[in-house]
């Protein structure tokens, strides 16, 4: 294969260099850099012969040319004999030893000694495969070893794109990433080795099978590949039976792993409707050490809740749950919107927390969320209107310490895991709210003190709420200042 690198000649290399140079480190130990050269120089274009030539016979044979069949057999045959005659006169006790400059493709598989008409069971294998249509990406720096492989690799079905290097073929899976690669070793600009790598170490690519080609007797361009991460290799020259095995096989078990990975996805997204966004996202910030324990931490809660619900519930039953799901469900995205998180819900409300840094700015999120809840409650119910009656909900605020994170319960029966916010904070936001009318937002005077000068308010007094030490003032907010 004609290639540059560290011990490599090129084909069109001048004889009279090569003669010059010291023996090839990564030429067989038998061969002199000249003697190497020259093999090379006589075995790529046999080989392309050969290639070439079995390519054509299994057309000729599809498209009933007999007269061709018979010609291209004997160019076959010819061209088999007179490597194996290139091979014996360099080295008789060598014949199946190969230097790094081996060609890519080996047209008939050796052990069989069968000509190409005979050889179908590596074509078959492919055809009776599960993976053909796959986009297959082919880099070598010899062209005719990238035509003979393309060719092969699509009369069994496969997309195929090439590349002449490793920085090539980088580029090239930037814009389309291929289901697989087969890479050579020696190569100009970059090698494959050092491409196996970077593709191995980029998480968009890492999954990604690379098969590696490498030439007979040389133990370490596997060993280099093995630790860049190759998935698996091939012996130049290529047994087309093996190397269209070897692809159907890392195809399949690429598919198996993009399978496993989908369900693994499926399951995430379906259990992330259950877990509040801010675990969502501490877990994306720290997937290996997520800050999940109970810290105390500057909130603001809300509480929100259907006016009138337990008359609803009693008057129309089943449709009052399918019109609170209807409403909470518009909710969730102004909730989303100014980052709070539904901790907790029950029949006919929900609980709400907003976390932050900034004091001041998570309680005017809290009640921007809650303007935009009554407001969505009045879009539903000229909506609905004619075929539900009207309802109202009644919001109370409240900010201050609490403690968040999760909370576990553990019995008999199994373990169950919540996230919510505790402490006398939370509980006065709950007692707040259901001092609200209908149509109503109420928060308490540490709210009302952060959002001052972003929305109006208006005191309604104080007001002694259940299972709370002491009157509380309250606050209703009336509309946002900046409007």
């Amino acid at each position: 294969m004609s290639e540059d690198g560290p011990g490599r000649e090129r084909s069109d290399a001048k004889p009279e260099a090569a003669a010059e140079q010291a023996p090839s480190p990564r030429a067989p130990a038998y061969l002199s850099g000249a003697d190497a050269h020259l093999r090379h120089t006589l075995r790529t274009p046999l080989n392309h012969i050969i290639g070439y030539s079995e390519l054509l016979l299994e057309d000729a044979k599809e498209r009933g040319l007999e007269d061709m069949v018979a010609d291209l057999r004997n160019i076959h045959t010819a061209g088999k004999e007179l490597l194996a005659l290139i091979n014996e006169l360099f080295d008789p006790a060598a014949v199946d030893t190969a230097d790094s400059s081996e060609p890519i493709l080996d047209a008939v598989a050796p052990s069989t000694g069968k000509e190409p008409s005979d050889t179908t069971s590596g074509t078959e294998g492919a055809r009776a495969g599960e993976t053909p249509h796959a986009h297959l990406l082919v880099v070598d720096d010899n062209e005719n070893n990238r035509d003979i492989v393309s060719r092969l690799l699509e009369r069994e079905g496969y997309q195929v794109s090439t590349a002449e290097n490793g920085a090539q073929a980088l580029e090239r899976i930037k814009t389309q990433p291929p289901d697989l690669v087969l890479l050579d070793v020696m190569m100009p600009v970059m090698d494959g080795i050092e491409a196996c790598k970077r593709l191995k170490d980029d998480p968009d690519t890492r999954l990604i099978p690379i098969v590696i080609m490498t030439a007979l007797g040389q133990v370490e361009d596997r060993v280099r590949g093995i630790q860049a991460g190759a998935d698996d290799f091939l012996t130049k020259p290529v047994n087309r039976g093996e190397l269209l095995a070897r692809i159907q096989t890392s195809l399949r078990l690429k598919q198996t792993v993009e399978h496993k990975l989908d369900r693994l996805k499926g399951a995430q997204e379906y259990l992330a409707r259950f877990v509040p966004q801010s675990v969502i996202r501490q877990l994306e910030e720290h997937p290996d050490a997520p800050e999940l324990e109970k810290t105390d931490q500057d909130m603001s809660a809300m509480f929100v809740d259907v006016s009138g619900y337990t008359k609803l519930s009693e008057s129309i039953r089943q449709t009052a749950d399918f019109m609170v799901e209807k409403y909470f469900s518009r909710f969730l995205d102004c909730i989303h919107a100014h980052g709070g998180d539904v901790t907790e819900t029950s029949g006919d409300g929900m609980m709400v927390i907003f976390p932050g840094a900034d004091p001041r700015e998570h309680a005017i999120n809290a009640v921007k969320a809650a303007l935009e809840i009554l407001q969505k409650t009045k879009e539903l119910n000229d909506q609905l209107k004619g075929v539900f009656d009207p309802i109202s909900v009644h919001i109370g605020i409240n900010s201050g310490i609490a403690l968040i994170g999760p909370t576990k319960y553990e019995g008999a029966s199994g373990v169950r895991w919540t996230y919510t916010a505790l402490g006398p904070v939370v509980n006065l936001a709950a007692r707040i709210a259901g001092a609200a009318e209908g149509g109503a937002i109420l928060v308490g005077p540490e709210t009302a003190r952060r959002i001052e000068g972003q929305f109006s308010t208006k005191e309604i007094g104080k007001r002694q709420l259940k299972n709370v030490k002491g009157e509380v003032a309250l606050y209703q907010v009336t509309e946002d200042a900046n409007r």
